[in-house]
């Protein structure tokens, strides 16, 4: 059924009514629930794999303006207190391990990630990985228990140079 909504519609464009400081209210409000994959001293910080800036999808892998702009290859985001805890420098290899498997990647030592927190942006076609290897071998199979998702952003990982 089509509905005949006003064009633009932005039912809270001036806030909400209800309240009056014109918030809107979630009721319950939504609480985070706690990670099922726990840290550990051996995989101490957590992979979150979003999509790169400039890809859509892997459609657009073999695009080679596409890549340069991505900077040609894939590569992993370290923020510099990790760059430092862990040994890895700036453009060079790092390697990548988690229960599920390891991939290697050059480093960009970054303040644009969180301590604790490093970021390979996915939707590289595996033949660009510098070892053959696609960001999906260090993730696993298993579904969010809320929603029954991928779980690609909530992956325990170890960081590591390349030898």
């Amino acid at each position: 059924v089509r509905l005949n909504l006003p064009r633009p519609y932005l039912p809270y464009k001036d806030g909400t009514p209800n309240f009056a400081d014109g918030k809107i209210r979630l009721d319950p409000p939504p609480r985070q629930l706690e990670f099922e994959d726990d840290l550990t001293a051996e995989f101490p910080l957590r992979l979150v794999t979003p999509p790169a800036h400039h890809f859509l999808n892997t459609t657009y892998g073999p695009v080679e303006v596409i890549q340069a702009l991505e900077g040609i290859e894939p590569h992993v985001k370290v923020h510099p207190d990790d760059a430092i805890r862990f040994g890895i420098r700036n453009g060079e290899l790092s390697r990548l391990v988690t229960r599920q498997g390891s991939v290697t990647r050059k480093a960009r030592v970054t303040n644009s990630t969180t301590a604790g927190v490093i970021v390979v942006e996915g939707t590289w076609w595996n033949a660009r990985g510098q070892d053959g290897q696609g960001i999906n071998a260090l993730t696993s199979e298993r579904l969010t228990d809320l929603g029954g998702g991928s779980t690609f952003h909530s992956n325990p990982v170890r960081l590591e140079p390349a030898v």
